[in-house]
Parts: C-alpha cells; sequence; structure tokens
C-alpha cells in the first residue's frame, strides 16, 4: 500500500517506479486538488494506491474509516491502463480519501470493496 498524505510524500511517489499510468492519474489527481499550487495537499486529500498483496484490515486502518459496512464513494471511475479511482468526501470542508487500485490481481474480497 502507498500512503500519501502530503506533498512530499507525493514527490516521493512519483519518484518510485510507479506504471506511467498511474503516476499521470496522481499527477491529475492532485493538480487539481491543490489548484496547481493554491492549496496545501495535506488539507484536502489523502491518496491511497492499494497493492495486490494488501487486505481489507490493513486497508481500513490506513484509511481511517470501515469500508466493509457501509462504503461512501463518491464516485467510483475505471481509468485507461487498468485502474480504478474510487473517492470518498469525509469533512464539509471537502477532505477526501482518493483509493488508485489495479482493476485486476487484488484479493477478491477486497476487490469487491469497489464494485
Amino acid at each position: 500500500m502507498l500512503s500519501i498524505r502530503d506533498t512530499p510524500a507525493l514527490h516521493r511517489a512519483l519518484n518510485t517506479a510507479l506504471p506511467p499510468d498511474l503516476r499521470n492519474l496522481l499527477i491529475r489527481r492532485s493538480e487539481q486538488v491543490t489548484g496547481q499550487g493554491d492549496y496545501d495537499f495535506a488539507d484536502l486529500a489523502h491518496f491511497i494506491v492499494i497493492e495486490p498483496d494488501d487486505t481489507v484490515p490493513a486497508l481500513e486502518r490506513e484509511a481511517g474509516v470501515p469500508l466493509t459496512t457501509d462504503p461512501c464513494f463518491e464516485f467510483i471511475e475505471r481509468h485507461p491502463g487498468g485502474w480504478l479511482e474510487a473517492v470518498m468526501i469525509l469533512s464539509d470542508d471537502g477532505f477526501g480519501l482518493a483509493f488508485f487500485l489495479p482493476d485486476d490481481a487484488l484479493d477478491p474480497q477486497l476487490r469487491s470493496l469497489f464494485d
């Protein structure tokens, strides 16, 4: 699991060997969230990239929200390159969780949370 809570964590993630489609998606979404630098990423979003060996309990701990009982996604979108994006808005100020996960190669129980 790759947890991105602030701008330095985003920069570290982008400097790793991410798949190009995921890298481009993270860049685009971070720019949309921060308004090209007008806002602090940490105040508005937490990105979580789910990896094949992740588990539901680990994801719930990292996200800080229950996902198995009643996930409340604003939207789930399928992107080119085999990535899904699922977004939850957690507060009135717009703070949100964005989950990015491969459309395949996940534990079936984990994948079912995003159907």
